[in-house]
């Protein structure tokens, strides 16, 4: 059975990290943190770029997956080719003024992607699946080292189905661990989004169930639409790929008491207010006190 480290911070490890608003939540909060993603766009927390595509890639995954005290892993696979939103149709007028109309590239009877596929497409569906069986290999190793686990996408994504599809092909083992995962719902406009965006996230049972919540529309939400962006449209629902801060803290809440509930440790990192007075000589009761005031203290 692996030992509870007494000392150092548990390990948390995100990937497909986005901005990194987990990972930022899960340093404010005393965890040791790897945040990882294909490229970095104004992070909020410090990030490693890795290609998880490449063999070098997930050569370096692996490395980190077996470091000392890991507790938790969060995968925010990208659900680009997965998104149902492939399947509404664009309005004429945005037709007309130029904005594309993205073709479904999954369903139901083929969620590891439509056959005949034009070669763009296809290209960006095989470099997707290659994504998604790293995602059940990550999934097997927690399973077997009792590490907590989550996975986020759109309620009504297609990755649901090919994460089916891919632990079946993999193995029984891969099959029984996907199972036992629990499957916790929200709208996120329930934890600071502005839209009303379906989300579902996968992870180990008990952890995350505060995170459920439905939208009773008793608030104002921001229309879906695309824009005009340097050059190129964009789509919303890539915005909202990204988590809102709230979200992150109360997802790293749920974390927190699951974890020191199995016996880890975590303290919050001093701030630099608080390190400029501890040089003072000043205490402060938001943290531990630098120096202990009394030798023990008897009930």
């Amino acid at each position: 059975m692996r030992q509870v480290p007494q000392s150092d911070a548990p390990l948390f490890v995100e990937l497909f990290a986005g901005r990194g608003a987990l990972s930022k939540a899960a340093l404010q909060a005393g965890f040791r943190v790897v945040s990882i993603d294909h490229e970095v766009v104004q992070p909020f927390a410090p990030m490693v770029v890795l290609d998880l595509t490449t063999e070098s890639g997930t050569h370096i995954l692996w490395e980190v997956l077996q470091s000392p005290g890991l507790a938790a892993v969060h995968l925010g696979l990208p659900c680009g080719t997965s998104s149902r939103a492939r399947e509404l149709p664009i309005p004429k007028a945005l037709r007309q003024a130029g904005v594309p109309e993205p073709p479904p590239l999954r369903s139901a009877q083929y969620p590891l992607g439509l056959p005949n596929l034009a070669p763009h497409h296809q290209r960006r569906v095989d470099s997707a699946n290659k994504l998604y069986r790293l995602a059940i290999q990550v999934l097997v190793w927690c399973h077997m080292h009792g590490i907590t686990i989550s996975i986020e996408n759109p309620a009504n994504s297609w990755l649901w189905a090919a994460l089916v599809a891919l632990a079946l092909e993999h193995s029984e083992q891969a099959a029984v661990a996907l199972g036992k995962l629990q499957m916790v719902l929200f709208h996120a406009c329930c934890h600071g989004s502005t839209r009303r965006k379906h989300t579902g996230w996968l992870s180990t049972p008990g952890v995350f169930d505060a995170l459920n919540a439905t939208c009773q529309n008793d608030h104002a939400h921001e229309p879906w639409g695309v824009k005009r962006q340097a050059g190129t449209w964009i789509f919303d629902t890539s915005s909202e790929a990204q988590y809102p801060f709230l979200l992150a803290q109360r997802a790293v809440a749920c974390l927190v008491t699951f974890l020191t509930g199995k016996g880890w440790n975590l303290d919050r990192p001093l701030r630099l207010h608080d390190k400029s007075t501890a040089v003072q000589g000043k205490q402060t009761k938001k943290h531990r006190p630098l120096v202990p005031e009394y030798h023990r203290v008897v009930a």
